[in-house]
């Protein structure tokens, strides 16, 4: 089924010395365009609590695109240092991982992409190319 996308319509009139838009209001459903391979991707990152207390929702304050990496995995360090201005990798292991190993985490908290065994590189660069840009 498409998504419906906002539409504006401006009706014009005069009052006073201008024209004036106003835009109709219409109900807006929000639909990501992501590849769907897991129910999370698309959604709200969960708000993992890791070993030293800290929780997810602190780490995404800085207002940067994240890549969480729950299992140590020296692909996924390496990988982020293309994005480095642009993306922070944090390895932590979370208290309850949800048998995730990593995720890549837009700067809004939602999921584009993540892994439930080894990381599949990838797709994991598709996904931070598609939201942050070439790698420098």
């Amino acid at each position: 089924m498409p998504t419906r996308l906002l539409q504006l319509f401006a009706t014009s009139s005069t009052h006073g010395k201008g024209r004036r838009i106003s835009p109709r209001r219409f109900p807006v459903r929000v639909a990501l365009r992501l590849r769907r391979n897991h129910p999370l991707i698309g959604r709200s990152a969960p708000d993992f609590e890791f070993g030293d207390g800290t929780r997810l929702g602190v780490l995404l304050h800085s207002g940067r695109a994240l890549l969480l990496d729950l299992a140590g995995s020296e692909k996924l360090r390496v990988m982020h240092e293309r994005w480095s201005g642009r993306l922070t990798y944090v390895s932590a292991r979370a208290k309850d991982s949800k048998g995730l190993t990593a995720l890549f985490i837009r700067p809004d908290g939602f999921v584009a992409w993540l892994a439930e065994s080894d990381p599949d590189l990838a797709g994991a660069d598709a996904a931070i190319t598609r939201w942050l840009g070439d790698a420098a």
